[in-house]
């Protein structure tokens, strides 16, 4: 199976800097990449009415070769978020609110995902239209 931007030709860094750019034009004022074997981390911060708020995005690629494709995967993901928030569809933090830090090494998405996979978030059930 084709995987997205399996045949981009964008370095790696090149989708990391557009990335800060973006972000920067957005307010964000402090960035951090980091990186091992297999994952990627960006870190940024952005100045808001309670003082500043952190957010974290990871990503895990199985093979060096994808590093590209996955950064240019974030890039366009970033970049579809910021303009929704730019066409006011929604506010910076909720466009970004899973990434948003609630604790050492972890986000509200993960809190969230942790909820669903106990059972303790639930879903109310709709009601028909009967």
């Amino acid at each position: 199976m084709a995987r997205a931007y399996g045949g981009t030709r964008v370095p790696a860094h090149r989708s990391q800097e557009a990335i800060e750019k973006l972000l920067g034009k957005h307010g964000v004022d402090t960035f951090r990449w980091t990186s091992t074997a297999g994952h990627i981390g960006l870190e940024f911060r952005r100045p808001s009415g309670h003082g500043p708020l952190g957010f974290h995005m990871a990503l895990d690629y199985e093979e060096e070769r994808l590093k590209a494709q996955y950064l240019r995967a974030l890039y366009w993901y970033v970049k579809s978020q910021l303009e929704a928030v730019e066409f006011g569809l929604v506010s910076f933090e909720r466009a970004f609110m899973p990434a948003l830090i609630t604790g050492p090494n972890r986000t509200l998405g993960d809190d969230v995902a942790q909820q669903i996979k106990e059972g303790s978030l639930g879903v109310p059930q709709l009601e028909s239209g009967e």
